[in-house]
This record gives C-alpha cells, sequence and structure tokens, in this order.
C-alpha cells in the first residue's frame, strides 16, 4: 500500500511541476525568450509522459490492491 501512495505523491508532484512550466512558458513566450521556452516545453512533454506512466502504474497496483 505504501508503493501506492509514493506514487500518487509522485504524480501529484509532476502535476503541480507541470502547471508550474506551463506559466513560466507562457510568461517566457510573452517576454520573447524563445530558447527557455523551448526548453521548458521539452522539460513539460518528459513530465507528462512521467504522469502517464505513473497513471497507468497506479492502475495496475490498484488492481493488484483489490485482488488481496
Amino acid at each position: 500500500m505504501s508503493q501506492i501512495y509514493h506514487e500518487q505523491q509522485r504524480a501529484l508532484f509532476l502535476t503541480e511541476k507541470i502547471q508550474e512550466g506551463k506559466n513560466l512558458r507562457d510568461q517566457a513566450m510573452a517576454a520573447g525568450h524563445r530558447q527557455t521556452a523551448e526548453a521548458l516545453t521539452a522539460d513539460l512533454t518528459f513530465w507528462k509522459l512521467e504522469l502517464r506512466r505513473l497513471r497507468e502504474k497506479l492502475g495496475l497496483l490498484a488492481c493488484f490492491v483489490e485482488e488481496e
């Protein structure tokens, strides 16, 4: 069960980082800092993929817990 909690906390952290990253990227674009915006876009892509992976893992973990 603690593994599920740990993964949920990681998913929450990533969700917050994605929101923060979107805001920073938008600010960078508005200020004309294209390189910063591109770097933030790459970070966002990674965080979104990691969050998707965590959601799939959490779904599988929940299935195993329900069966026990």
